[in-house]
């Protein structure tokens, strides 16, 4: 694309291309739903972490067939500062979104490489 950072918003990847299986971009945008039950599922009633799996993401908002992604960070909202809770490697976030991911490559913003 000539852009220096590539930042794909999930629900554009899920309704362009629904049997992706490999991915390399920047940062991987969650959409405001699926940030929202991130964040959501990962504190329980009683302020303890909860498990990634006990909250699965919304199927419109799933790559299911994503196997392999590379990526530096992900990304809820606008304005997120590298490495905040906004713009970090997450995990849990990542497994909802691609549930059957088999390969995952995370590269560092801080090596210019």
């Amino acid at each position: 694309t000539g852009a220096q950072v590539a930042s794909l918003r999930v629900s554009w990847l899920v309704s362009s291309f629904p049997k992706l299986t490999r991915l390399c971009c920047h940062y991987l945008k969650l959409d405001e739903e699926l940030a929202e039950e991130s964040e959501d599922s990962s504190q329980q009633s009683d302020g303890s972490e909860a498990s990634s799996c006990d909250k699965a993401a919304a199927p419109e908002l799933n790559l299911q067939s994503l196997k392999e992604l590379c990526l530096v960070a992900v990304v809820r909202g606008s304005g997120s500062t590298w490495n905040s809770p906004s713009c970090r490697c997450d995990l849990t976030a990542l497994s909802q979104v691609a549930p059957n991911l088999q390969c995952l490559r995370i590269r560092t913003p801080n090596f210019a490489l």
